[in-house]
């Protein structure tokens, strides 16, 4: 018999055949009579009830009344017969659900309230959100020292207190936290009228008050500007009426003030009116420092003629008229003098002169306790005598220049390289060096001149290129000494100077030594008014000594006609002819016999020896071959073009054969021309 199911309102839902089971009625397994294996079913059907169809998408087969847990939103909402509907309640979750009217929402991650009022969602509060930090105002009362209630706005910007609004001005009893300090505060600048108490090892020694006083001394007495490095006082900590900063010092109200009973100084004192100068009235004095923080912090003069530059590289007192001079003037017993005095139009500078001539023109002694070093081409010295208390004067001493750059404006005659940043350090016969760039010059590039303060001239070279580049200077050489030396103008030039070709000192006059001075080399005489000394061991340039009654040189012996090696300690002596470079030995048409064969290249040769050589050097030539054989050749063509009577026995002739580009070589032996090889 089949079971009927009725709704709660009596409305048959279906009918269930015995053995059966329905699941498409409902959500639930309705169960059949006499169905087998019916309670793992029957169980299921209480866990769904109980878990309200949990699940991220909807029952399949709902009936009006039924409930459903949306896991997705986290929400149980009820099924009306024509759709899901949410139950009224609070949401939480990171995103923004569907909501309807009177529904609420709080969001998890900002952690943030919002309702629904029917046709938006609007945010209840508060509102800040939790990555923002407390931000806005808060009202809260507070309890000052008296006992007495006040109420005060707080200002937070992202968990920070930014400031108190207030309209009272009193003491807290307790601290607040994120203000500029509690109730007391040490080592804080006092001003005149500041109360404070004593305090030992950070601890009240009594709460009595005292004020900042302006003299003293007596128990209340604090100087007023100064901070205590010990702490010895602190300071009263008041809120104003107004705004009250927090403990955040960089809080500044960025806006235009029309008016300010005082101004805090960036170490914490107070500034009233009467601490600042006006611009307009000229008895103000100052007692303390006047700082102005800016690039220019002075212009002087009715037109702004002059003013004041300062950077943290530079301070410049700057003249904004043309040609305006500039002078310090000082005090001395006679009255005002001109310790320094700028033309500006012809860019000198006099001391202790108003008409400096030169670029520094100096009135009285100059006294210089460091190096001198003069940059310009020429250095001159007007004065009768010159002292040096040095020993030693040292000339044509540069160093290497690694890098230097200029333009080489270049032709065949002359090369200049302009647009130097300096000669300093340069001198004739340095050698140049490329690095880099458009220009070159030879291989060998040395100075030949120094032109101005921006120029040289160089050697000339076809290799030398127009152009700017970058180049290396070289150090002492003996080609910047050279022509290094000492001159004397007179009617003529008197010069003692060191000449590179003739790697010597020249002088141009006579050398006069005094009676009884000699000419010395390596520390011994060599020539004195009137011997040699006794180290001169050679005179190559002496012509004539007179007559000699005896005459050696070395192991060299004349004696009448023969000239004879005398040294007995060898067995063998060579004596030498040398003339000068291509000078000969001249016999006099004279000869030259009883000479040995020779036994090396440079030995002098007989005349039997000359004509062996000669009767045996090789000869060459060249022929058509043709159908000639090698004795044909030989016997033929041979023996004429080089008779064996001319020929010494073992003599060569070559023969190149033109039409079959081979090589044959031919002996004399025994008087007669024989084929020896192809070669």
């Amino acid at each position: 018999m089949s079971y009927t199911i009725n709704k709660t309102n009596g409305d048959v839902l279906t009918e269930i055949v015995d053995g059966s089971i329905d699941q498409l009625s409902t959500d639930l397994t309705l169960i059949g009579k006499n169905t087998s294996a019916y309670g793992e079913l029957f169980n299921e059907n209480f866990v769904h009830i109980l878990e309200n169809f949990a699940n991220t998408s909807s029952p399949n087969n709902p009936i009006q009344g039924q409930l459903w847990y949306d896991t997705s939103e986290g929400r149980l909402k009820v099924y009306d017969g024509a759709g899901w509907k949410v139950s009224s309640g609070t949401v939480v979750t990171p995103t923004i659900p569907t909501l309807t009217q009177g529904d609420l929402w709080i969001d998890s991650t900002r952690q943030q309230l919002y309702f629904n009022d029917g046709s938006s969602t609007l945010l209840a509060g508060p509102i800040y959100n939790a990555q923002q930090g407390v931000s806005g105002f808060q009202v809260i009362d507070v309890v000052d020292v008296n006992s007495l209630n006040h109420t005060i706005v707080l200002m937070y910007v992202a968990q920070t207190l930014i400031g108190i609004f207030s309209k009272d001005k009193f003491t807290p009893v307790a601290p607040l936290a994120g203000w500029s300090g509690s109730l007391w505060s040490g080592f804080i600048t006092y001003a005149l009228g500041d109360r404070v108490i004593y305090v030992v090892d950070g601890k009240p020694l009594s709460y009595e008050v005292y004020s900042v006083l302006t003299s003293g001394p007596n128990i209340g007495y604090v100087a007023p500007g100064v901070t205590p490095a010990d702490g010895t006082f602190w300071k009263e900590i008041f809120i104003n009426p107004g705004f009250n900063a927090g403990s955040d010092t960089d809080v500044k109200f960025h806006v235009a003030s029309t008016q300010a009973d005082s101004l805090i100084a960036s170490d914490g004192t107070v500034k009233t009116p009467s601490s600042f100068l006006s611009s307009t009235d000229d008895t103000t004095t100052a007692i303390g420092s006047i700082i102005i923080q800016n690039d220019t912090p002075l212009k002087l003069g009715p037109q702004q003629n002059s003013e004041i530059f300062v950077d943290n590289n530079l301070f410049s007192i700057v003249s904004n008229t043309i040609n305006q001079d500039f002078s310090i003037v000082t005090q001395s017993g006679t009255g005002l003098v001109n310790s320094v005095y700028i033309d500006a139009q012809n860019q000198r500078v006099g001391i202790l002169t108003t008409t400096p001539t030169t670029t520094l023109d100096v009135t009285g002694d100059v006294r210089i306790t460091g190096n001198l070093t003069v940059e310009g081409l020429a250095s001159n010295i007007n004065s009768t005598n010159l002292i040096i208390e040095d020993k030693r004067i040292e000339l044509a001493t540069v160093d290497e220049i690694l890098n230097i750059s200029g333009t080489i404006s270049s032709s065949l005659a002359t090369t200049t390289i302009i647009g130097l940043p300096s000669v300093t350090g340069l001198l004739a016969g340095q050698a140049l060096t490329k690095i880099a760039g458009a220009g070159a010059f030879g291989p060998n590039a040395k100075i030949v001149s120094i032109n101005s303060t921006t120029e040289i001239t160089i050697e000339a070279d076809s290799a030398n290129t127009a152009g700017a580049l970058s180049f290396s200077v070289g150090g002492s050489t003996d080609s910047t000494a050279d022509g290094g030396g000492i001159l004397v103008h007179g009617l003529s030039d008197k010069s003692f100077q060191w000449d590179l070709d003739t790697d010597s000192w020249e002088s141009s006059e006579n050398i006069n030594l005094l009676a009884g001075k000699t000419y010395k080399v390596n520390g011994f005489s060599v020539l004195s008014q009137s011997s040699l000394g006794i180290t001169v061991s050679s005179a190559p340039g002496l012509t004539s000594v007179g007559a000699l009654t005896t005459l050696q040189a070395g192991y060299l012996n004349v004696a009448n006609s023969t000239l004879s090696y005398v040294n007995p300690s060898v067995s063998d002596g060579t004596i030498y002819i040398v003339p000068k470079n291509n000078g000969t030995v001249d016999v006099s048409s004279a000869r030259i016999t009883n000479l040995q064969d020779p036994a090396s290249d440079l030995d002098a040769v007989n005349l039997q020896t000359m004509r062996y050589v000669v009767t045996t050097y090789p000869q060459s030539f060249s022929i058509n071959q043709g159908a000639l054989s090698d004795a044909t050749i030989a016997a033929t063509i041979v023996t004429k073009m080089c008779p064996p009577i001319e020929h010494e026995n073992d003599a060569k002739v070559r023969v190149w054969c033109l039409d079959t580009l081979v090589a044959k070589e031919f002996t004399l032996v025994s008087d007669q021309w024989a084929w020896t090889a192809d070669l």
